[in-house]
């Protein structure tokens, strides 16, 4: 008979500019208006492993966040000098995953 086991994992997700101020470096004449501040980003997941279903096979089940912290933050920008355009990290997102085994 197998054993239900309890996973729990934690990731990160941190740039850094090659200088070790954070962020992003960007040449030209507005470069310290359009500078990209380093990203620090924490997905979460929750997950319950070999559970049985009937049959020869077994389930995982978890429950997951992307960005826990919703932190809302500018990770690309493209400065046309009359006007900027810039990416934004995703919102909070959260699901379950199922899988089965067999």
């Amino acid at each position: 008979m197998s054993r239900r086991r309890f996973a729990v994992g934690l990731r990160g997700l941190w740039t850094r500019e090659a200088n070790g101020s954070g962020g992003t470096v960007i040449d030209g004449l507005l470069a310290e208006f359009d500078k990209v501040p380093a990203l620090g980003l924490i997905n979460a997941r929750l997950m319950l492993t070999k559970i049985p279903l009937g049959g020869p096979g077994q389930t995982d089940a978890s429950f997951w966040v992307r960005n826990l912290a919703d932190s809302k933050k500018m990770v690309n920008l493209i400065d046309f000098a009359f006007f900027r355009n810039a990416a934004w990290t995703p919102p909070r997102t959260f699901g379950v995953s199922l899988s089965y085994k067999w």
